[in-house]
């Protein structure tokens, strides 16, 4: 990969949350980078460009590629999430098809028009995937499929393009303060909840997640290819157990010692 002054990489999402705290945080590390959104991306370079139009994303790859030389990473962090509140055979077909398009479809068009450039830069590609892959939520199963296809479609470069240099992994964010989860999150009692289901107490800031991407797509990850990181706070260790259990072993634990001490 270039030195940090020469490297660029092609982001999505770019016009708020975690696309746009990416953009920041390669800035700090002296990237350039191409910003891609439907409307108001962020970057040195941007384009309004939603990432299921194959031709405005081919353009702007194109674009991006003649102005900077070179594309050495991408990330994929445009993404859109509806709770139909719906069982699956309620599901409409709206939203199984405009989830999956800009979700799966869309990381599919960046990786289809990006892949040959990094194979020229042996550089690295991130797709933003979620925790919902794993974890579903009761209506949003067109979310948690798109998701868990970004995932398989992350391994799937990996393997196909590490011959050439090429790196690829997924991110898996859990709860994270963005546009898309303020709707949930700005309800006390269900904030409340979901603090108390996440070990570490509280949800992600984008800046976090948007540094996990940003060392997968440097150097320091340059034997890192094919996994998917999960940065949710560790609220998937609690799939099976529940918070007050782990409070309750630190209780006895600590009347124990209390006891052991006296004794």
């Amino acid at each position: 990969m270039s030195s940090t002054s020469e490297r660029h990489a092609i982001i999505t999402g770019t016009a708020s949350g975690l696309g746009h705290a990416l953009v920041d945080r390669l800035h700090d590390n002296g990237w350039r980078v191409t910003g891609l959104d439907r409307a108001g991306a962020t970057g040195d370079l941007t384009f309004d460009a939603d990432v299921t139009d194959v031709a405005a994303i081919d353009q702007a790859v194109a674009a991006a590629a003649a102005e900077f030389g070179r594309i050495d990473a991408v990330a994929t962090c445009a993404g859109v999430f509806v709770n139909s509140l719906s069982p699956v055979h309620a599901l409409t077909h709206e939203t199984w098809t405009t989830t999956l398009g800009v979700n799966l479809t869309g990381s599919f068009n960046v990786a289809k028009a990006t892949l040959p450039h990094l194979i020229e830069s042996k550089g690295a590609i991130v797709l933003v995937s979620s925790t919902a892959a794993e974890h579903s939520q009761p209506g949003g199963a067109a979310y948690a499929a798109s998701k868990a296809g970004v995932r398989a479609l992350a391994r799937s470069i990996a393997l196909e393009y590490a011959i050439h240099g090429v790196r690829a992994c997924s991110v898996s964010p859990g709860y994270m303060q963005t546009g898309m989860t303020a709707n949930v999150l700005s309800r006390d009692e269900i904030r409340a909840d979901v603090e108390a289901s996440i070990p570490l107490g509280r949800v992600s800031d984008p800046s976090e997640v948007a540094e996990v991407i940003s060392f997968l797509l440097g150097p320091d990850a340059s034997f890192l290819t094919g996994e998917d990181v999960t940065v949710d706070g560790g609220g998937g260790l609690m799939a099976y157990v529940d918070k007050g259990h782990v409070s309750s072993m630190w209780s006895r634990y600590e009347r124990n010692l209390e006891r052991q001490t006296q004794s």
